[in-house]
């Protein structure tokens, strides 16, 4: 019997010519990180798996209500998108491993932060609508 699967969730908004995956930028509720606030990138322009990173959740419900879409009883006005953690990829690393709730999607080796964003935006294909 193989692990437990977490399903990823994260609100963010939608793009207007696509309808299944997020827009990917350096901006709050969209797929990617902002410097100095989600990571902290080191002076030679790295980061690495510290624990800081683009937030998910694995339990929508547990997300706070501000954010939480209304269809799942909360105030929020932006769609929830999930991907399973195997989709992240080996330059990305989620931590904890097996969230029961908040996590974060994190480097999974010392990177340039450019290579982080890019790592992340390659998964945009694999986030579906939650």
């Amino acid at each position: 019997m193989g692990a437990p699967q977490v399903r990823l969730s994260c609100t963010g908004q939608w793009p207007r010519r696509w309808t299944v995956t997020p827009r990917a930028a350096t901006c709050r509720d969209m797929l990617g990180v902002r410097p100095r606030i989600d990571v902290r990138p080191r002076a030679d322009g790295t980061v690495g798996p510290d624990g800081r990173g683009m937030s998910v959740n694995a339990d929508p419900q547990r997300l706070p209500p501000s954010i939480r879409p209304q269809r799942r009883g909360g105030t929020g006005k932006l769609p929830l998108y999930k991907i399973g953690p195997p989709a992240l990829g080996a330059a990305l690393a989620l931590e904890p491993p097996m969230p029961s709730a908040h996590a974060v999607v994190q480097p999974a080796r010392e990177m340039y932060i450019d290579d982080f964003q890019d790592s992340l935006c390659a998964t945009r294909g694999a986030w579906g609508k939650s």
